[in-house]
């Protein structure tokens, strides 16, 4: 697939339109009308993980899925990138000014995803609706926790860019076990193909190197800051669909949110893993569903 030019994928079933940024462009896609429904995946996926939703969510919503910088259909950034949490919020943040200029908005993140997209709507809670966090975080490690030692292994210097970039283990690796249902040869292909080079996997190493795991770590203060600000979304309707067979964010990193935000409600999908829309596309996407009719589309009292 040629990332530089956005076609239309026979998965998603809909074209991608384009967003100028850093000399190059963030691929998007959108389904439906009404109240915005902005999705944000993490690494290694992009907007294909969402596809049950661009069907799934009914009338009077306009779901909306980004391609993060580097990812599925968008282009690789030209200049001086940080790839880093920051640079990646200012990139969601200009996304969603753009396609939801001054409108609340609801939002849906899965992994690294859920940490950009929380930094950012603790920096701006007066533009959110609700939110929807499945297997993320949105702190620095829970207490005891380590990263697997997998991962441990593509952020070694050297030995980790040859892995993840020359070999593409982490993509491949999480193939294999991101999700407990094998995934079909069509969509195993689908998160392989924008992935096809040493040049684009660049991303994928990027978001591993960014996992701040100590205070010397670029992005460790704004993981820290998003922590302390957690308090600001406690008057939002929040929805944590989580597999517990996610191998990283298992359910610790669950029960960490719903101490932060104690209002939030959450659905445990005890077979399912870390890609839990492949796992459980059809259970979820309704309980999604159900919570945007009941939080957005008719607010409870």
């Amino acid at each position: 697939m040629n990332a530089a030019v956005p076609q239309a994928h026979p998965l998603l079933k809909t074209t991608p339109k384009h967003f100028t940024r850093h000399q190059s462009h963030i691929a998007w896609y959108e389904a439906g009308q009404g109240h915005p429904v902005i999705c944000l995946h993490g690494n290694p996926s992009w907007s294909i993980l969402f596809r049950p939703l661009f069907t799934g969510l009914g009338d009077g919503l306009r779901v909306i899925s980004m391609d993060q910088m580097g990812c599925g259909q968008s282009g690789m950034p030209k200049g001086n990138y940080g790839w880093n949490l920051e640079s990646r919020m200012a990139d969601f943040g200009a996304f969603v000014d753009h396609v939801a200029p001054e409108q609340k908005v609801s939002l849906v993140a899965h992994d690294w995803g859920g940490m950009i997209a929380t930094s950012w709507a603790v920096r701006n809670p007066h533009r959110i609706a609700s939110m929807v966090l499945m297997n993320t975080a949105a702190f620095p490690l829970p207490n005891r926790k380590t990263l697997p030692r997998t991962i441990g292994w593509c952020r070694a210097p050297l030995i980790g860019t040859i892995l993840t970039r020359g070999f593409n283990a982490f993509l491949r690796g999480a193939i294999r076990y991101c999700s407990t249902r094998k995934l079909s040869p069509m969509v195993a292909a689908a998160y392989l193909s924008p992935h096809d080079s040493w040049s684009r996997r660049r991303s994928i190493q990027a978001f591993v190197n960014d996992i701040p795991l100590n205070k010397n770590h670029l992005s460790w203060p704004t993981i820290l800051e998003t922590q302390n600000r957690l308090g600001l979304l406690r008057d939002k309707p929040v929805l944590l669909p989580w597999g517990l067979l996610d191998f990283v964010f298992d359910g610790d990193y669950l029960a960490e949110f719903q101490r932060h935000l104690p209002q939030a409600r959450a659905i445990s999908y005890p077979h399912a893993g870390h890609w839990l829309l492949e796992d459980e596309p059809e259970a979820v996407t309704l309980e999604i569903r159900k919570f945007l009719q009941q939080n957005v589309l008719v607010p409870v009292p």
